[in-house]
């Protein structure tokens, strides 16, 4: 008897996750340490060569345990151990904790016109 093979991706989840992660890099590092910078100075974001560190929003944390990188197409909390690898549910995240709420598009709309995101995202 044939085993059946284990959830293969369509190939237009491939192409999504492609291009989700070509956002990450085409935002570039500085983009997104001046961002969070600006957004939540209390998380104190530093530079760490390619990566951004900082203490988590999204938990009551007194130290850095957030971790964002760009180049990896990862942003993930080893407190809370929240982890993004879609950059919009990232972007999404962070802009809720203001308590409004935003949907996926419009964090995409969000992100095009703040830093001329050119990835073709449906």
């Amino acid at each position: 008897m044939a085993r059946k093979s284990k959830t293969q991706e369509s190939p237009d989840s491939k192409n999504l996750g492609s291009k989700l992660r070509q956002v990450w890099a085409e935002l570039g590092t500085d983009n997104w340490f001046a961002w969070l910078v600006e957004l939540l100075p209390a998380s104190r974001f530093t530079r760490r060569g390619e990566h951004i560190v900082g203490v988590c929003p999204f938990h009551q944390d007194g130290s850095p345990s957030l971790i964002i990188s760009p180049m990896k197409g990862l942003a993930k909390c080893f407190g809370c151990q929240k982890t993004y690898s879609c950059p919009i549910k990232f972007v999404r995240a962070v802009r809720a904790l203001d308590g409004s709420g935003h949907s996926f598009s419009d964090t995409l709309v969000f992100l095009r016109k703040r830093f001329g995101l050119k990835s073709s995202i449906p």
